[in-house]
């Protein structure tokens, strides 16, 4: 998935730049407003989902757990310093394309519940790359949330 900053660095030269420069911002914005919640932090943990229902399959998610230490929050209420999201680590591919979140990583992370039906719904996750965008993005991230359609 390409990243917005890719596309702003003049990745694609060509003509093509525009559209799909254009597709990329909208499909971000999509997110972003989608989003319940909007954070920026860093990774202080990853451990695995131990004790949480897995369907018995194999292209089961495989969930890990990471404990995010908030620095900003971009959109939705949270007041605590930390906050525990399920992303997955199978590698069939109905998964390969989620991040895989590390320790230290400090980004800016787009929350959805409800997306995944192996997933509770009272816990957030991250499925896609384009949920994960780098720190130095957190302006334009906001920015694109509070935009209407």
């Amino acid at each position: 998935m390409l990243r917005y900053e890719d596309l702003a660095r003049g990745v694609w030269r060509s003509g093509e730049w525009q559209r799909v420069n254009r597709a990329a911002v909208t499909s971000l914005a999509d997110r972003a407003r989608s989003s319940e919640l909007i954070v920026a932090g860093s990774i202080e943990s990853v451990r695995s989902a131990c004790g949480l229902p897995e369907p018995d399959s194999p292209f089961a998610p495989k969930w890990a757990v990471a404990d995010i230490r908030v620095s900003a929050v971009a959109k939705g209420a949270f007041r605590d310093w930390t906050i525990s999201v399920l992303f997955p680590t199978s590698a069939e591919a109905n998964w390969r394309s989620a991040p895989r979140l590390t320790e230290r990583q400090r980004s800016v992370f787009l929350l959805h519940r409800g997306e995944s039906p192996f997933a509770p719904k009272e816990l957030f996750t991250i499925l896609r790359s384009i949920d994960v965008q780098p720190l130095s993005s957190l302006t334009r991230v906001t920015e694109l949330a509070k935009r209407t359609a």
